[in-house]
């Protein structure tokens, strides 16, 4: 079982790693025209929150995380620009596909990831309510969604080969 586990986390690593790759390569193949330095600076100050979310899961202070690698939150926003405005570029290309194929989350898709996540944090009132939320459907269905363009793209990619 534990080896079964480990070798499902090593697949999906390696789906993922494949999957980055294809998009860094449509992404830099692609022109894209003024992107709105609005959306890097929000994406940019997602990715500091993202930060701090995971130092604090692994029982860490952020200040205390900053201090040992001797940044502030300003400087590590600036750092972050080159990723978030890749990132921008990723979401916008995903979503231009997603309107030119038609490709949409279905609400029964979007139903049944809900119902996994309240099943998976059962015992927890504040992740409950959470996942409930407009925001959360919004956010699952666009997960979902960009899932089935990766998809989509994948098996362009193979017909061309």
């Amino acid at each position: 079982l534990l080896k079964g586990n480990i070798q499902t986390e090593k697949d999906k690593k390696e789906q993922d790693r494949v999957e980055n790759d294809l998009l860094k390569q449509l992404v830099k193949s692609s022109t894209f025209t003024d992107i709105p330095e609005l959306l890097v600076t929000q994406e940019a100050h997602r990715m500091l929150e993202e930060l701090e979310d995971n130092v604090r899961r692994q029982g860490g202070v952020f200040n205390d995380y900053l201090s040992s690698m001797k940044k502030t939150p300003e400087e590590l926003f600036i750092e972050f620009a080159p990723a978030a405005l890749d990132r921008v570029k990723t979401a916008l290309l995903l979503r231009t596909i997603a309107l030119e194929q038609e490709v949409e989350a279905t609400d029964e898709e979007v139903d049944q990831d809900i119902a996994r996540a309240k099943e998976q944090y059962k015992n927890d009132a504040d992740l409950q309510e959470r996942v409930a939320s407009p925001e959360m459907r919004d956010y699952l269905a666009t997960l979902i969604r960009n899932r089935k363009v990766i998809q989509w793209i994948k098996e362009q990619t193979k017909k061309k080969t």
